[in-house]
């Protein structure tokens, strides 16, 4: 049964100004962005360099790169991450090309090394359970999903080289399972949204694991922009719906006075098409082709396979979450490593490192 449409908040509509604008920019992209070519079409430059500089005057014609699936209206900003395997036939699609993932790393750019003074408005855990989202803490490190106990364990993983302790470790998982009051109307049933992390207080660690967002999962149950009968979909989310602001209430209050201690942010067996498009673009191969054990292939600050992965949702969640929240402030992304486990077709991982 579909949810009742929920009853109009008329009197604070204006608040939603900032959301109106979001939902409009989604579509301002997909009128502005470039027609879509082959991969293998002539125009493709060879020069990321020269490409990334084309990107910052406004003069790249729009050569696609990397063509993978990105459903209408995402916005990355609100770093929810998608497994595509849920995008469906009726979700309109666009490319998020090499270009597109370079542009879209100034906004991450901007906001890490830029004034940082207006900050989210969420910093307080009590705001998660007034937006509907329900949080179950502490649970061991299990065996889930994609299983990062297995991936990242062994003497020559990451765990063992960076020192992170398995048995400090503990999953923390926000499930946005009861309704909320948004600025639009005071009886919004439950996205689904769920956002299941390791968090390793002691080793300044977390390992993000499985992280459906609203968009992806009202759209998985069929309850997305294409609803005949339930208002427009941007106005059945909730304000505090990102990745970051609810990973970062969690962070706070596992680590307590340890919050600044945050140090690795890692991204676990990566299902997200377009950011796996980015990473074999940035690794030098084909798509699904890429294959490097830890540690990897490391990028750093002012290479253009940095600024690209910055530019992907999963690149700027992190961006966001450590900019967006004062406590963080004095911290940067100091490099990030792709690397891989198993063999072919390899489970893609992410490892942002930030500075002290």
């Amino acid at each position: 049964m579909a949810p009742s449409s929920p009853r109009l908040l008329f009197p604070t509509l204006l608040l939603c100004t900032p959301l109106l604008i979001l939902l409009s920019s989604g579509i301002a992209r997909l009128v502005q962005s470039p027609g879509l070519t082959s991969p293998l079409d002539s125009n493709v430059h060879t020069n990321p360099s020269a490409l990334f500089n084309e990107v910052l005057s406004g003069s790249h014609s729009g050569d696609t790169i990397v063509k993978v699936a990105v459903p209408f209206g995402f916005n990355a900003t609100d770093n929810e991450f998608r497994f595509s395997s849920y995008e469906g036939d009726e979700l309109k699609k666009r490319a998020l090309t090499w270009v597109q993932a370079l542009a879209g790393s100034l906004d991450s750019l901007g906001r890490l090394n830029g004034p940082r003074s207006q900050g989210s408005p969420w910093n307080d855990y009590s705001q998660l359970a007034e937006k509907g989202w329900t949080v179950h803490e502490n649970l061991p490190e299990r065996y889930i999903l994609g299983k990062p106990t297995v991936d990242f364990n062994g003497p020559e993983g990451p765990y063992a080289k960076l020192k992170i302790s398995q048995s400090q470790s503990f999953e923390v998982t926000a499930a946005q399972a009861e309704g909320f009051t948004n600025c639009y109307r005071e009886d919004n049933v439950a996205t689904g949204a769920y956002f299941s992390n390791i968090y390793n207080v002691p080793s300044g660690a977390i390992i993000a694991e499985a992280n459906f967002g609203a968009l992806h999962q009202l759209n998985k149950n069929g309850f997305g922009a294409n609803h005949p009968t339930l208002p427009p979909l941007g106005t059945r989310l909730p304000d505090l719906r990102r990745w970051s602001d609810v990973v970062w209430l969690v962070w706070a209050r596992q680590a307590g006075v340890q919050k600044t201690s945050l140090k690795y942010v890692f991204r676990h067996d990566i299902a997200t098409a377009e950011t796996k498009g980015i990473i074999d673009r940035a690794a030098g191969v084909g798509m699904d082709q890429f294959i490097s054990a830890w540690p990897g292939i490391k990028f750093l600050p002012g290479e253009v396979e940095f600024q690209a992965l910055l530019g992907t949702a999963h690149g700027k969640g992190v961006a966001y979450l450590i900019a967006d929240h004062r406590e963080l402030r004095l911290k940067n992304i100091e490099s990030v490593n792709l690397f891989t486990t198993y063999g072919a077709p390899a489970s893609y991982h992410l490892l942002f490192t930030l500075t002290n």
